[in-house]
């Protein structure tokens, strides 16, 4: 599969390099103002002394979405409900795809 993921990656700061392992928090339909919101709300967090227990260090990695029918569902199918051939649906099934792509990036 020939396809492009437009990443957006943030990290906390970290103080000191060490082979410390992070928690990876991915946010899918990450596009830039939804990867704005969510870094910033963990930063907002982790830079309240009183919060920074209820956040560790983490790396966030928002990946923008382009087709959600086809990246977010298993199967092809063209009914929905009681309608069918829905135009909307004709890139369904491709979440295997689309995993298969994320593990190799």
């Amino acid at each position: 599969m020939k396809a492009e993921i437009i990443l957006f990656i943030y990290r906390l700061p970290i103080k000191t390099m060490s082979t410390k392992k992070y928690i990876v928090a991915y946010v899918l339909d990450g596009d830039r103002s939804k990867f704005l919101e969510v870094s910033g709300i963990a930063q907002s967090m982790h830079s309240d002394a009183n919060l920074k227990l209820q956040i560790p260090e983490l790396i966030i990695v928002s990946i923008e979405n382009t087709d959600r029918t086809k990246n977010f569902t298993p199967t092809n199918s063209l009914n929905y409900l009681d309608r069918e051939d829905i135009s909307a649906f004709k890139s369904s099934g491709k979440a295997d795809d689309f995993m298969g792509l994320l593990r190799m990036n």
